[in-house]
Parts: structure tokens; C-alpha cells; sequence
């Protein structure tokens, strides 16, 4: 079931945008950037953030680019779905949200595992194409296909926030239009 975005019905996740992805991921400058703009647009918008590091101790933090935008500690996991760590389940839980704004590391992946599993806890899935990558085009191409195929919407950085901003002539419009620029 559909619901559309709303700042009280919508969290931004981001998963595993982690130091050793930086020299593998196709690119990945553009996807970092998206991200950022993406979590502090959500902040502009008061949207919760949450955060995940897919075996930190061998895949290193989070990027500091991006870490230093994120509030919190990131949910550290072992399973490729977000799903798979009581943590983040129980944070999703917490938050009691409708629509997953999805981004991060990689496409046909955890992105993939996760999109799945929540469209299977009954989530809307937005899956941001320009805030993720794979290291084969090819393995990016197949996961957009997968994830619409199983009932995730496909949407850009800008698409998110102007779809939660809703209308101009407000103090978050100028502040979106400052970032998207």
C-alpha cells in the first residue's frame, strides 16, 4: 500500500556508506554527495535519520564527509538486510513509520535485502537511484529491476525532498532550494 511522503510518515535510511567502498564503488563522489544532501535535507524537514555500518571493523566508518552530518551512532550489523539486526528493527519500531527512504552502499545488496524485507513488513520502499551504487553497472541495473519489480518506487535525491517539502514560500523551501542547487 501506498503512502505518500510526509515528514510524520518517512525516515531516510542509510546504509553502509563506509570508507573501504570509497576506491570499489562506481561513482561514488556523486553518490556521497547525494547522501548528504539527502540527511541534511531531512534535518531541514525534521525527518528522523537512521543510519546503519555493515562489519565496521573490517569495512571501516562511515565516511567522514557524511558522518559528520549524521546525529547518533550508526546501527552496526552483520546480515546484509537491515532486517536481519534487532537494533534496527527496533529503532524502525520506535519511529513508527510508513515509508522508507532508502540510499547507500550497495545496490544489489544489503539496498536489495533490505528494500525486500521491508516490503514484506508492509513498508512503502523509495529507493533513491542517486544515492546508491554498485562496483558492475551491471549489478546496480539488475537491483533497480529487482526492487521494481517487487513493488519499491525508484526516485532521485531532489525527487525525496520536494515531494516532503510539499510547497514554496516556506523557510525549509529556501533551505531545500540551497541544497538541491
Amino acid at each position: 500500500m501506498h503512502a505518500p511522503l510526509k515528514a510524520d510518515n518517512t525516515v531516510l535510511v542509510v546504509v553502509d556508506m563506509q570508507e573501504k567502498f570509497k576506491p570499489v564503488i562506481r561513482g561514488w563522489d556523486g553518490v556521497v554527495d547525494n547522501v548528504v544532501k539527502l540527511v541534511k535535507g531531512f534535518k531541514v524537514l525534521g525527518v528522523p535519520v537512521v543510519h546503519t555500518e555493515q562489519y565496521p571493523k573490517g569495512l571501516g566508518r562511515t565516511v567522514p564527509k557524511l558522518s559528520g552530518e549524521l546525529d547518533g551512532d550508526p546501527i552496526e550489523k552483520l546480515h546484509f538486510s537491515c532486517f536481519g539486526d534487532d537494533g534496527f528493527c527496533q529503532r524502525l519500531g520506535e519511529l513508527q513509520r510508513e515509508n522508507i527512504v532508502l540510499c547507500g552502499i550497495e545496490a544489489h545488496v544489503c539496498l536489495l535485502k533490505t528494500t525486500l524485507d521491508a516490503l514484506d513488513r508492509g513498508y512503502s520502499v523509495h529507493y533513491v537511484l542517486d544515492g546508491t551504487s554498485s562496483r558492475r553497472p551491471l549489478d546496480k541495473e539488475v537491483a533497480v529491476e529487482r526492487v521494481i519489480q517487487a513493488g519499491a518506487y525508484t526516485v532521485t535525491s531532489e525527487m525525496v525532498l520536494f515531494q516532503l517539502l510539499d510547497r514554496s514560500g516556506t523557510e525549509e523551501f529556501t533551505e531545500i532550494s540551497k541544497l538541491v542547487k
